[in-house]
């Protein structure tokens, strides 16, 4: 991890925030939660969590949508999430005839649930902070589809965990995503790289961990800044 703006220096220690979901894929939660949703056990599923807001891109998440759509005609999207452009974002699926194929689910409390019905997450975001969504669906084994920007390139592994594209480049966001659908074997790889990665470096364990080891770092110097403070002094005189 970075400390954006700030030049390398040893004194400093960046732990980010950890998150305590479970990691790995969950079979049964998946065949459950595609039912309630009444989604076919084969469908390719994308997903997207994020409040309803200008830095999430939905306008731009709704036109890759179309795209794999195009490719992909049993492609659904669950949009989870909330927030003041709620009507332009319907108003945009009705525009480009997505009713069958986006699912708004406003605000949850079972997103971990949600994430397991999924195939990969799409998060082409304009601007984050520190992404706690796409680590949460890298930990359920999803990898991720987004815009290469900072938090993304250092809240996945792009190449391993994730497939990151300038914003701007909605084709080839669809193009990926097309392919991991459409791949299982791949998909199931960057899966199983998204859990490692996201659970050895968000991990509540992990950072406890990381923590810890600041800890006794700062005891075992304050131990020898006191015992030289306690050394004799000697004479030559």
């Amino acid at each position: 991890m970075r400390l954006s703006g700030v030049a390398p220096d040893a004194r400093f220690r960046i732990v980010p925030n950890g998150t305590s979901k479970s990691p790995g894929r969950n079979p049964q939660s998946r065949t459950a939660t595609r039912q309630a949703l009444g989604l076919l056990p084969n469908a390719p599923v994308a997903i997207h969590v994020g409040g309803m807001k200008d830095p999430k891109n939905h306008a731009g998440l709704l036109r890759i949508a179309d795209r794999i759509r195009a490719v992909l005609p049993s492609f659904r999207l669950l949009i989870v999430g909330d927030g003041l452009l709620r009507p332009k974002i319907e108003r945009q699926i009705a525009l480009l005839g997505l009713e069958g194929v986006a699912t708004l689910l406003g605000s949850r409390g079972d997103v971990e649930r949600l994430l397991d019905a999924a195939d990969v997450m799409l998060f082409p975001s304009l601007w984050e902070g520190l992404p706690i969504a796409v680590i949460e669906a890298q930990m359920r084994g999803l990898p991720v589809v987004g815009s290469d920007i900072g938090p993304l390139q250092e809240a996945t592994l792009p190449g391993q965990s994730s497939l990151l594209f300038p914003v701007e480049r909605e084709r080839e966001m669809a193009d990926a995503a097309v392919s991991l659908l459409t791949d299982e074997p791949r998909r199931r790889a960057m899966g199983d790289a998204a859990v490692a990665f996201a659970g050895d470096r968000f991990s509540i364990a992990a950072n406890s961990a990381r923590y810890l080891e600041i800890y006794r770092e700062a005891a075992r110097r304050a131990g020898r800044v006191a015992m030289t403070a306690a050394a004799p002094v000697v004479s030559t005189s």
